[in-house]
């Protein structure tokens, strides 16, 4: 797993151990911000959220901001500002993988590149 999906996981808190044995997956464990059922909008909606929130979690991407006279909350959120840093693809299944094929492409409909959402560019 990749430095930032570890980071990930230990943001969102990682589940209990009960034998000690270490478990390895393919499948992510983060949770997606592309639910299966969502239209166009709605997925394009959850995508610009994860990234806005992804924004003010991002102390260097604040700070760009501030360089460039946006230092106000309200602004994030009044203009839906975000952050696309690349973290998305590590909440998507793997595109070899019947499960994630099917969001990357939507992605891809709705005028997202799929570019970026994997972990082999991080």
């Amino acid at each position: 797993m990749s430095f930032r999906h570890a980071v990930d996981l230990l943001r969102e808190g990682l589940p209990a151990v009960t034998d000690g044995a270490v478990k390895r997956t393919t499948v992510r464990a983060l949770t997606t911000p592309v639910p299966p059922d969502a239209d166009g909008q709605a997925v394009l909606d959850r995508v610009a959220a994860f990234y806005q929130q992804t924004l003010k979690q991002a102390p260097e991407a604040l700070a760009y901001l501030k360089t460039r006279g946006i230092d106000h909350a309200e602004a994030i959120d009044t203009f839906k500002l975000g952050f696309a840093n690349r973290t998305l693809g590590l909440r998507l299944p793997e595109k070899t993988r019947k499960a994630g094929a099917e969001p990357r492409a939507r992605l891809e409909r709705i005028g997202l590149p799929s570019g970026g959402y994997g972990s082999e560019e991080l």
